[in-house]
């Protein structure tokens, strides 16, 4: 049978296919065809029928329920699982878990179809090469395992953190890489991976010393605690500490924008009574214009000339004692060198 000119791979051996359709066809698929595959079995032994990025399958495989995708599909896959400028390998890891886990089963020629997910050569060739359908979880680990030597390589990855948050997905972070690279580890799931002590000082060290103390005694050497377990005393430990601080801020900004407005509003109601002062003081002169400056200005509280004479940056040690009428002036001449 000749390859596939879609796909580019080489189709599946004739005994396959004759155990699952007993089809010969030899002529090239359509562009817009469904991708079918062989079934062969898993080696994580997750069979879904649905994935977590939205996408619907749309053609069951012959003899199986793992279902295929439609190119439409495995665009909005790509979409949804390509990594992001700036973003690191390890971070890329955990948020493609969090979209697929391992619900994303896939053959190689659909495998080749979803193009560069990394932007590393190493990995997206690596992930096209096993030929049964396998989950895309379990395709991007072992093409990782191949690229890096070691954990280390991706620990070097990681950056500081500064929230509880961030803690957390730095924490995912470590225990991806040690389902990578740790033959000990029997999940593939980060959030199940038990949190060593080891990988617990990564994570403290990562942080801020405001927390090293308080996350030092968190977890003890002899307990058998998950990175879920962990994630839930780190977010119960941030209630704790930053709850009530962060209750207070919020009622003090708001009594600080109450007092604010409040300023403005007294400001702007003095700034109006300088302006009508300073109208009488150019049209008046003489008895008229003093008779005028108390009848216009006596309406003015001494409280807020002070308070206006402060704001412009007065000495006011120099208008301690002096009339209405002279911090009148003085707030007039404040404001005309402000004009």
């Amino acid at each position: 049978m000749p390859p596939d000119t879609q796909s580019g791979v080489k189709p599946p051996d004739t005994q396959s296919e004759a155990e699952a359709t007993g089809d010969t066809q030899s002529k090239t698929e359509p562009t817009d065809r469904k991708l079918e595959a062989q079934p062969t079995a898993t080696t994580s032994g997750a069979r879904p029928t649905a994935t977590r990025s939205g996408a619907r399958p749309t053609a069951a495989r012959a003899g199986d329920t793992i279902e295929s995708f439609s190119l439409k599909d495995l665009r909005g896959l790509r979409k949804d699982y390509t990594r992001r400028p700036d973003e690191s390998i390890i971070s890329w890891l955990v948020r493609l878990w969090d979209a697929a886990g391992e619900a994303t089963i896939l053959d190689s020629t659909e495998a080749r179809h979803l193009g560069s997910l990394s932007h590393d050569p190493v990995i997206d060739q690596e992930m096209m090469r096993e030929a049964s359908p396998c989950s895309l979880w379990e395709r991007v680990l072992g093409s990782v395992a191949q690229r890096y030597l070691c954990a280390d390589d991706l620990y070097t990855q990681q950056t500081q953190w500064k929230t509880i948050e961030q803690g957390i997905q730095r924490l995912r972070e470590i225990a991806v890489a040690e389902i990578v690279f740790s033959g000990d580890i029997n999940t593939r799931n980060p959030d199940l991976v038990p949190c060593t002590p080891v990988m617990w000082r990564k994570l403290v060290r990562l942080g801020p010393q405001e927390y090293s103390s308080a996350l030092a005694i968190m977890k003890r050497d002899e307990t058998e605690e998950t990175v879920l377990d962990m994630a839930k005393k780190l977010r119960t430990y941030a209630d704790a500490v930053h709850g009530p601080t962060h209750a207070r801020i919020a009622a003090l900004e708001t009594r600080m924008r109450k007092l604010e407005d409040k300023i403005e509003e007294n400001h702007k109601e003095l700034k109006q009574d300088i302006l009508q002062i300073s109208a009488v003081q150019v049209r008046g002169s003489g008895t008229t214009r003093k008779r005028s400056l108390d009848r216009e200005g006596k309406g003015i509280p001494r409280a807020k000339l002070w308070s206006f004479l402060c704001d412009c940056g007065e000495n006011m040690k120099r208008w301690d004692g002096e009339s209405t009428d002279a911090r009148q002036n003085g707030c007039m001449n404040c404001w005309m060198a402000r004009l």
